[in-house]
């Protein structure tokens, strides 16, 4: 009998050694593991990607309404003057520009329209002041809700 368990002993201390080829799989905690992990890197590829997407859109939201308020300044300053009458009056609030010719630029509800059709939108204010005979100071601020609010100013020079 020793003999029998002597060579089931010594056969067992042989066979103690890893052998990797003969492995048949992985354990649960090692399966569990790899999971985790490659829980974890999704996760962070995932977070980067839906930053990036904000990021674009609040910038294109940023850069569109920039370019919009630098069109309805070069509309203003373009057809102010044009005019020919060189008549411009300004409200005292700041809030609409006429020209003798019937040219109105008005700021209300957030936009500012041209004789009536809207020139821009997402305008939190708008203020034109008279400087001297020679010019007009207008000064534009926008008001996006993903945005600071940024401010847009020219000053028009007539040539008269």
């Amino acid at each position: 009998m020793r003999k029998w368990r002597h060579a089931c002993l010594s056969k067992k201390l042989v066979n103690s050694s890893v052998n990797w080829k003969s492995d048949k799989g992985i354990t649960l905690v090692e399966l569990l593991a790899s999971l985790v992990i490659l829980s974890v890197v999704i996760l962070l590829a995932g977070s980067v990607h839906l930053f990036g997407q904000r990021q674009f859109i609040s910038q294109t939201e940023s850069a569109s309404q920039a370019n919009d308020m630098s069109y309805a300044l070069s509309v203003m300053s373009r057809d102010l003057r044009k005019e020919e009458g060189g008549i411009v009056v300004v409200t005292e609030d700041g809030k609409k520009i006429t020209t003798g010719s019937g040219l109105t630029f008005s700021f209300s509800d957030n936009k500012i329209s041209k004789n009536g059709s809207v020139l821009v939108d997402s305008v939190s204010s708008m203020n034109a002041q008279i400087n001297s005979e020679e010019s007009i100071e207008i000064i534009l601020e926008s008001n996006l809700p993903q945005s600071q609010t940024k401010t847009y100013k020219t000053t028009i020079y007539f040539r008269r």
